[in-house]
């Protein structure tokens, strides 16, 4: 089902997996869709007022602004002075980076205006309310594998960029 707000095309769409349902929000601004999953949304939501905070800094002419804020795997909403735009986007480490300080951003995600960022954030109610299974999902790192740090740090949506498992005393592994 596809429903037009605005500019944007978001899709909803749930499919199973081993009797496991994932829920799912897709916008799409352009040809690269970004993708909320049912947990990722969860962290947005969270996020908001965040972001919602940088947007006013930057409008007010601070120079020195520069969030990015991770929303679940390897997604990352972005605010920078001197862009006019909150980016969502999916990210990548590239091959030889020794830290996640390197990562890169993909094509894949869309670039908001203000006033589009506004009238998203104006349909957050709305989209929770048509789709009350993607508003009760929670952040992964409210789940049971997350109550040690050592579950923490080897979820994939945390640490996206996880190339070695960690050890019992929480260093990675060789």
């Amino acid at each position: 089902m596809f429903v037009y707000l605005f500019e944007f095309k978001p899709l909803f769409s749930m499919f199973s997996c081993n009797n496991i349902y994932i829920q799912s929000l897709c916008l799409y601004l352009s040809n690269y869709p970004f993708v909320f999953l049912c947990y990722r949304w969860a962290v947005f939501r969270q996020e908001i007022s965040s972001v919602t905070a940088a947007i006013d800094k930057v409008v007010a002419g601070h120079e020195n602004v520069k969030v990015q804020l991770h929303i679940g795997g390897a997604c990352y909403v972005s605010i920078t002075s001197g862009i006019k735009c909150v980016d969502m986007r999916k990210f990548y480490r590239p091959c030889g980076a020794k830290s996640d300080d390197e990562i890169k951003p993909t094509w894949k995600g869309v670039a908001l205006r203000f006033e589009e960022w506004a009238h998203m954030c104006s349909l957050v109610d709305t989209i929770n309310t048509d789709y009350p299974s993607l508003a009760d999902g929670q952040p992964c790192d409210y789940g049971d594998d997350h109550m040690n740090q050592i579950g923490y740090l080897e979820c994939l949506e945390c640490n996206p960029f996880l190339d070695q498992p960690f050890t019992a005393d929480g260093k990675r592994s060789v």
